[in-house]
């Protein structure tokens, strides 16, 4: 019986479970958003006024949340400290609450060492969205969606050595926890809702990439107010 030839496998091939589950994640996003917004956002017509002082900054980072998540044609100007945008809601019944608050979110995120019960937290935070180099949407091996957030190394450095219990905050609300199980290791956090609802878990992550990928809100919100505009 003669050898086998020896069979070079292409590096493409390591590459390819990543690179689709990449392509479903992107997919499932694009998905959730479209069946979040029926298709095409056919709700409420509003405007969202956001005073702040910082207008010039929180007028780019709504207009590029509102174009995220889709909202129907957006229009954006500002008026001394305040930014007056324009938008169709998705058409779900909890538009007026979600989507302005989505697109005012501080988003600050904060890791902190649990304290010996895991119901509270000890000491300075760990980490904190300074920290954070990288944000990227993805499923895991079951379809369940998460946020990896990637950190400088110094940062990491911190998370790591003796085994401890972590917990993550995105604006001072637990999202996620390490269980201190073994040792954190490495520099990827992963943020992964927990709801017994799929459609929930996906609303989730989708709204945390969108708020953590441009850092914390550039100054606080003086105040926000939302009008019905005439069909």
């Amino acid at each position: 019986m003669s050898n086998s030839p020896n069979v070079r496998v292409s590096r493409w091939a390591y590459m390819a479970p990543l690179m689709l589950g990449s392509i479903l994640a992107i997919s499932a996003a694009s998905l959730f958003v479209l069946g979040w917004f029926g298709g095409k956002a056919k709700g409420e017509r509003v405007l969202i006024q956001v005073s702040s002082e910082c207008s010039e900054l929180w007028g780019e980072r709504i207009t590029a949340r509102g174009n995220s998540v889709g909202l129907g044609d957006p229009e954006m100007s500002i008026d001394g400290s305040v930014v007056n945008y324009v938008a169709t809601l998705p058409g779900n019944d909890d538009d007026r609450q979600t989507m302005p608050a989505l697109l005012t979110q501080t988003g600050l995120f904060e890791v902190f060492k649990a304290n010996e019960h895991g119901t509270g937290t000890e000491g300075e935070a760990l980490a904190s969205s300074e920290d954070v180099v990288d944000v990227a949407l993805s499923l895991d091996a079951r379809g369940h969606p998460y946020v990896d957030l990637e950190l400088q190394p110094h940062a990491a450095v911190r998370m790591q050595g003796e085994v401890k219990q972590m917990l993550y905050f995105l604006d001072g609300q637990e999202v996620d926890r390490w269980l201190g199980l073994v040792p954190f290791e490495g520099t990827t956090i992963r943020l992964q809702p927990r709801s017994v609802s799929k459609r929930e878990n996906m609303r989730h992550a989708v709204d945390w990439n969108i708020v953590l990928r441009d850092g914390p809100a550039p100054c606080p919100v003086n105040s926000m107010e939302v009008k019905s505009l005439a069909p």
